[in-house]
């Protein structure tokens, strides 16, 4: 399974599964429906977290795949993140990471249910990650996502 199908087979189970209910309360209490941006977990934070500012969002949320636990198996992993100030539209800042910084990094820094401010310049980011409870079971992701994560 090549990347691209891989990110939209994510997109397709995150569909089926739905964003945990935290997520959608988080959303809600912004004044936002919640805005998916489907990612693998090899995928550059910074371009990632970009995606939702490009498509006119302040907020939204990535969705990946992360290993649970120390088994073999994957679930959905969900990362809010929501420009909490904003200055000007394009400050020129990026997140304090370096380009090959992986959603993967930040989720295995961040534990569910914790979260992290950064601010960049001006603006000011909140990333909070989320896990679904579900394990993803379909063979041929397993074993993309497992060979991705060799790699």
């Amino acid at each position: 399974m090549d990347e691209l199908a891989l990110e939209r087979l994510i997109g397709r189970l995150a569909s089926l599964s739905g964003p945990p209910a935290g997520l959608v309360d988080w959303a809600r209490d912004r004044g936002n429906e919640l805005f998916i941006v489907p990612v693998l977990p090899s995928a550059s934070l910074n371009e990632s977290i970009r995606t939702i500012r490009d498509w006119g969002h302040s907020a939204g949320a990535l969705v990946t795949a992360q290993k649970s636990g120390g088994r073999r198996a994957f679930h959905l992993a969900w990362l809010a993140a929501e420009a909490v100030e904003s200055g000007d539209a394009d400050t020129g800042y990026g997140l304090p990471t370096t380009p090959s910084t992986t959603v993967a990094d930040l989720l295995r820094i961040l534990q569910p249910g914790a979260s992290m401010t950064l601010r960049l310049g001006s603006d000011e980011l909140f990333l909070r990650p989320d896990a679904s409870d579900a394990l993803i079971e379909d063979k041929a992701a397993i074993k993309s996502l497992r060979s991705l994560a060799s790699t």
